[in-house]
């Protein structure tokens, strides 16, 4: 990574997020959008200090001042202004193992699809994800909705479905094989955008080198289902897959340089 570039995608985040903090808790900042934004900015800073200095502690700061935030966001906002498919903040207390945090954001979520904001099969995905494996319903549910989002599919393709069966069936071998095509999906994807100078800046920096997807993916094979995964993923740095050292605090967010209590 260089550095140079590294040091100033942390210093811009830390400056918008000191602004908009105290605006976000305020209520100022109210919209579903805004706590995204803040969330993202709590990534770029954390991933970026993650990949300059060779070790995760920032990262799992800013996914748990990043759940937070999302956190309370939802506890602000009406059913009809949330779309479960926005769900990169609980990428985020998943894949730092936030187990609280996680739970709190699936029973703040909207239950059904939200058809202004988000395409069904997205929906279901993390509809699914809430319901099998952070609240631990009973799996007889799970293939109805593993049908509908098929059905939704309308003959397409989709490797989340097929990772998300090879979890509640327990197949490492097929969950290994659809996480590495989810992360070659991805990897295409965003190089070509910020070939196309569609992603830029600060985000071209940090953004296409780590997948919190595919992190939080990971964190569930293991912990919640319990498969023996791979050591190496790309887009799925191994740093970043040992235990947060800190425990869960869900009011972080309101201080930028937080003091986290060490687990």
């Amino acid at each position: 990574m260089r550095g140079m570039f590294a040091d100033v995608a942390i210093s811009n985040a830390e400056f918008v997020l000191a602004d908009a903090l105290p605006a976000f808790a305020n209520g100022e900042l109210g919209e579903l959008g805004d706590a995204l934004q803040v969330c993202a900015f709590f990534r770029q800073r954390g991933t970026t200090t993650m990949l300059r200095e060779g070790h995760a502690a920032a990262w799992h700061l800013v996914n748990m001042q990043s759940a937070g935030a999302f956190t309370h966001a939802l506890t602000r906002l009406p059913d009809a202004a949330k779309v479960t498919a926005w769900a990169k903040p609980l990428w985020d207390a998943i894949a730092s193992g936030y187990w609280d945090a996680a739970r709190t954001i699936a029973g703040l979520s909207r239950t059904s699809w939200n058809p202004d904001y988000e395409y069904e099969d997205d929906f279901l995905y993390v509809h699914f994800v809430l319901r099998f494996l952070i609240q631990a319903e009973p799996l007889g549910g799970a293939e109805a909705v593993l049908a509908r989002w098929e059905e939704a599919l309308e003959g397409g393709f989709d490797l989340r479905l097929d990772i998300c069966r090879a979890l509640i069936e327990r197949d490492a071998a097929e969950f290994d094989g659809g996480l590495r095509a989810l992360m070659a999906e991805r990897a295409e994807r965003v190089w070509g955008q910020v070939e196309r100078q569609v992603i830029t800046d600060d985000p071209s920096i940090w953004y296409p080198h780590v997948s919190v997807e595919g992190l939080a993916l990971l964190r569930l094979a293991t912990q919640v289902v319990g498969l023996e995964t791979d050591v190496h993923y790309p887009q799925c740095p191994e740093l970043a897959r040992g235990p947060s050292p800190f425990v869960y605090d869900g009011e972080a967010w309101r201080v930028l340089h937080y003091q986290p209590t060490r687990a």
